[in-house]
């Protein structure tokens, strides 16, 4: 059973790296998919939300050894790492850069970044507002989309201050409603492909 599970492991996380897409039209009509898998261009659908969050790919790759990132946010340099780790198993160049200033308009590369995410509730809720993390990408054309969640289709990010805040809203399943979400980027947690226009190569390692 072990050897079963770990084949399983492997191919799920063959599929998911040979779901990378370069074209718009498709990450536009993923089903199942996060802002994670949705910055990365992955369209492999994740119909029980057990796949994308940084580190899950590579740990699937490796038969379930290492951790990787749950809903809460947790130390950034831990995500670091799983974001790396994640781009060994999807077979894509990934770069860390310093800062959204050193990302320039029309440069031909495809972008992603991590943001804290949090929900906007009403006055009337006896309840803390909690931060989770969110992923926003850029396309090679200059413009800058996020996936607001499993429920919602990728949209503009239509910034309050470029690089650093936008607005936006999230389905809540307590009030069965969106809900308004301020979203906050993390200055040093921008990454950059760097296969211009290209975001993988198909893995045939399985």
């Amino acid at each position: 059973m072990k050897k079963r599970t770990r084949i399983n492991m492997l191919y799920t996380a063959h599929l998911i790296s040979n779901s990378v897409t370069t074209d718009l039209d498709t990450i536009l009509d993923a089903e199942n998919i996060n802002c994670y898998a949705a910055a990365r261009m992955l369209t492999y659908p994740d119909k029980n939300r057990l796949y994308y969050s940084p580190g899950r790919i590579y740990n699937l790759r490796n038969g379930g050894n290492g951790r990787f990132l749950t809903m809460e946010l947790d130390d950034l340099e831990f995500i670091h790492k799983c974001i790396m780790l994640d781009s060994i198993a999807l077979n894509q160049s990934c770069t860390r850069i310093n800062s959204f200033h050193d990302i320039y308009e029309y440069d031909g590369y495809h972008y992603f970044a991590l943001c804290k995410s949090k929900i906007v509730l009403p006055k009337y809720v006896n309840l803390q507002s909690k931060e989770d993390w969110h992923f926003i990408f850029r396309l090679p054309g200059g413009v800058w989309l996020h996936k607001p969640g499993f429920e919602q289709s990728i949209d503009a990010i239509d910034w309050v201050e470029e690089g650093k805040c936008f607005e936006s809203t999230a389905f809540s399943p307590l009030f069965n409603f969106s809900l308004p979400v301020e979203v906050t980027c993390f200055e040093n947690m921008f990454y950059r492909l760097d296969n211009k226009y290209a975001l993988g190569l198909p893995r045939d390692d399985f």
